[in-house]
């Protein structure tokens, strides 16, 4: 059963990603937009509230914990590298 449910997570937080990622090779123009910036906003905070779900509460059930730990480490490092990055 966790596994159907992390399976769904991970379908969810892809479809949502893409969709993202999408949004974000629009030309300069379009991201003027209010809606389009809308949607990026709107589907930004999906995908962090879906990876939190996924990241923080699915994996722990079906990955070892050594992995897991070693998952919130690197996820750490990438947030402190982003914080620091100029954009």
């Amino acid at each position: 059963m966790e596994k159907v449910i992390f399976e769904n997570h991970q379908e969810r937080l892809e479809k949502f990603t893409e969709a993202l990622h999408g949004l974000s090779e629009k030309p300069l123009e379009d991201l003027q937009d209010t809606s389009v910036r809308t949607q990026i906003v709107n589907y930004t905070r999906v995908v962090e509230r879906v990876s939190s779900v996924w990241f923080f509460r699915l994996i722990p059930r079906v990955v070892p914990r050594q992995c897991v730990d070693c998952y919130r480490k690197w996820l750490e490092d990438v947030k402190s590298v982003l914080a620091t990055h100029p954009c």
